[in-house]
């Protein structure tokens, strides 16, 4: 679903052209769970993403709507995972702001642990001319540099090849491209770090489902559990936000 954002209705998410059948779309704002990327035994990113879920509820408001999807999901439903778990997905959308909202309820009566969260893929003029402020100096995990420990003063630097660091933080990051006109302030609650991640051309051309030079055309800034795995005994809850909120 697309989310169009600002005065000037401009999509705030990038959709690849391309779909592939039986695959999930690549493009707005995939959910991840109970996996985070390769960090286990269960498919990548598991199985939240390829499920199909069922919208429980949608009103519209004056400003935007309310929409409320849902995924029920037994111990026998996925190979390798045998909990039984409830997950609501939440989107409040209003005219300068959206809050996206992911509910897991261990309805089972066996604890099981967990990594995952939100992969948001913001829409941008070219990644190389964009800033995201807020994670200078903080820890982090550089797939690429494993010698990494920290951020640099300056911030992430995107120089057009694939980038992928995990930081250690959940605090708010700013997200700007003066070229459209955006000016986005990141808030997650619940979650635990931030992800920042783009194929860059090498990795994008391994892509079957993305158009080998739509790479620059998005970032993935992402909410997220992946160092350490939370844990839900039976009946627990979680709840994990990310709102975006357009700055004037």
């Amino acid at each position: 679903m697309q989310i169009l954002f600002g005065p000037q209705l401009q999509p705030l998410f990038y959709f690849s052209p391309i779909t592939i059948a039986g695959k999930p779309h690549r493009g707005g704002v995939p959910i991840l769970f109970p996996q985070f990327a390769d960090r286990g035994p269960l498919r990548k990113h598991g199985f939240a993403r390829d499920s199909q879920w069922k919208t429980l509820e949608r009103n519209d408001t004056d400003n935007g709507f309310i929409q409320v999807d849902g995924l029920d999901v037994e111990p026998t439903d996925w190979s390798g995972w045998a909990h039984a778990v409830s997950l609501r997905w939440r989107i409040e959308k209003e005219s300068h702001s959206v809050r996206f909202s992911l509910n897991i309820h261990n309805t089972g009566s066996t604890s099981f642990e967990w990594t995952g969260g939100l992969h948001p893929y913001f829409r941008v003029s070219s990644i190389q001319a964009i800033q995201v402020l807020g994670l200078a100096g903080e820890p982090v995990s550089d797939k690429f540099a494993p010698a990494m420990k920290f951020e640099t003063t300056t911030g992430p630097v995107f120089s057009g090849v694939e980038f992928e660091r995990l930081y250690k933080c959940n605090k708010p990051l700013t997200l700007i491209d003066k070229k459209l006109g955006l000016h986005l302030k990141l808030t997650q609650h619940g979650f635990t770090e931030w992800m920042v991640w783009n194929p860059g051309p090498g990795l994008a051309e391994q892509m079957p489902d993305l158009p080998p030079n739509d790479w620059p055309l998005f970032i993935c800034i992402e909410p997220v559990v992946a160092s350490q795995p939370l844990i839900l005994k039976p009946g627990e809850q979680f709840t994990g936000c990310l709102a975006v909120e357009l700055q004037t």
